[in-house]
């Protein structure tokens, strides 16, 4: 269980992180920044892509959001991609019972990240943990990635 908090942690730490970083970085760089370009990300999440050419187009926005200093929803584009990915290569289909562990965080973080963009106030971080959707990650989290508990 200790080892189990430790990579969650740690995942959590590595997607964080570089916004964290960059956002001190790039504070300096946003005085230079085009007028033009648009400071916020799209109003929805984004969604997990369904084929390979959703996954090459929402990369393209990624870098797009980097260039834009959107290092939040960036970091949000590239939890869904590394999701795709391992869902492609069928890492998941080896691994076990992590895959409950590591898909909900990707979903979990990729939404909050996303909601990040925006600025979060503490009613707008409930309503993302709040969701039907999200309520399903941390219930797939607790049951089948912790607790071990099989799919009936």
């Amino acid at each position: 269980m200790k080892a189990v908090c430790k990579a969650i942690l740690l995942a959590m730490t590595i997607i964080v992180a570089p916004p964290a970083l960059a956002a001190d970085a790039g504070a300096k760089d946003a005085q230079v920044k085009d007028a033009k370009a648009p400071t916020t990300a799209p109003a929805s999440a984004p969604a997990e892509p369904k084929n390979a050419n959703e996954a090459v187009k929402m990369g393209g926005q990624a870098i797009q959001a980097g260039k834009q200093g959107l290092w939040w929803y960036m970091s949000s584009l590239i939890c869904l991609i590394v999701m795709f990915v391992l869902k492609a290569v069928k890492v998941l289909e080896k691994i076990g019972r992590w895959k409950y562990v590591i898909l909900p965080v990707l979903s979990l973080a990729a939404a909050l990240l996303a909601a990040f963009q925006g600025g979060v106030t503490v009613e707008r971080a409930i309503g993302v943990f709040t969701t039907a959707w999200a309520m399903g990650m941390l219930e797939e989290l607790v049951s089948h990635g912790i607790l071990g508990k099989a799919h009936s």
